[in-house]
């Protein structure tokens, strides 16, 4: 059975990945494919070599190998496609794990049970970086808030030094982040950053989570939510419901928390040394600061929030 040597080293040399990737795309077992390597390397001889090879000089140069064909019927999941089904509202692993089911029964071949399934889905999200795929849903919710410190420009007649604050958005699950300054925090100007926050997501999302302030909520008591009227009708008007944050419980918004911390460093703080002269040119500014944070690679994992909202939660 030599002929699987010419085989194997062709794949080999093509780059073609691990044997147990090559025993799967020749319906060998991985044990065969490993013999096979191995009497390859014993020879001092090059893939490029013995894929250059006939059948017949391959059956002169190397010993026969018993080959096991691969017994293995479980179908593997495809995991980029679950990552994709499990970041959309109301899809949970247990959905997945019996849709899966469904399958394979579907194609007379055996699957995965739950803890083998879930236990393969959890390394592959770690293996991504999909962590926070468990805790947030594509297109869930948008969190919102203000910056603790304020961005400035110059008045053009007088020279004052003027102050305006900071919003900002961001939607949890692809880390997709908005920003956009007024010069106060009155109802006004909170709409109109939401009315800019969505133009520039291209959508709202299902909730929208801001802190306890006394712009968008008259009251947070224990059994009791008050919003104010203005935003709630702009809530309705973008088919979102507003759900602040629980009282003292910071981590219902730490996403937003984070990134108004990090935006204090990357718009206020990078721009500090810019002249403005007017809230119409610093906006035009932290709108290119935005788009150089989404567009910014992750430290941890491939891509970019952009990438990632483009992918999973566009839609």
């Amino acid at each position: 059975m030599a002929i699987y040597h010419v085989k194997i080293a062709q794949l080999k040399q093509k780059g073609v990945g691990s044997n147990r990737k090559i025993a799967e795309l020749l319906g060998i077992s991985r044990n065969t494919v490993n013999s096979v390597v191995r009497q390859i390397s014993e020879a001092g001889l090059s893939f490029q070599e013995v894929s250059a090879m006939s059948d017949d000089k391959a059956k002169e140069v190397f010993k026969t190998v018993k080959v096991e064909k691969n017994q293995s019927d479980y179908v593997v999941p495809d995991y980029k496609k679950l990552v994709k089904e499990l970041s959309k509202p109301g899809v949970t692993v247990q959905l997945l794990f019996e849709e899966y089911q469904d399958s394979c029964r579907l194609m007379r071949r055996r699957g995965y049970q739950r803890t083998q399934f879930r236990e393969h889905l959890k390394a592959y999200l770690n293996k991504m970086e999909f962590k926070d795929i468990l805790k947030h849903k594509a297109g869930e919710q948008i969190q919102v808030d203000w910056a603790g410190e304020r961005p400035f420009w110059q008045d053009p007649d007088t020279g004052e030094i003027v102050y305006g604050y900071l919003f900002g958005g961001i939607l949890p699950f692809s880390g997709l982040a908005f920003a956009y300054v007024t010069p106060n925090m009155k109802m006004e100007s909170w709409i109109k950053c939401h009315v800019k926050m969505f133009e520039y997501f291209g959508g709202s999302a299902r909730i929208l989570t801001p802190d306890n302030l006394k712009t968008g909520i008259t009251k947070h008591a224990k059994d009791e939510i008050i919003v104010n009227r203005t935003y709630e009708d702009m809530a309705e008007f973008y088919s979102t419901v507003v759900i602040p944050t629980r009282v003292r419980s910071p981590r219902d918004k730490s996403q937003v928390e984070n990134l108004m911390l990090r935006f204090e460093q990357t718009i206020i703080g990078r721009l500090r040394n810019y002249q403005f002269f007017s809230i119409q040119e610093y906006n035009e500014a932290v709108l290119e600061e935005v788009e150089r944070f989404n567009n910014k690679p992750f430290q941890k994992k491939e891509g970019t929030r952009r990438q990632l909202f483009e992918q999973y939660e566009r839609e």
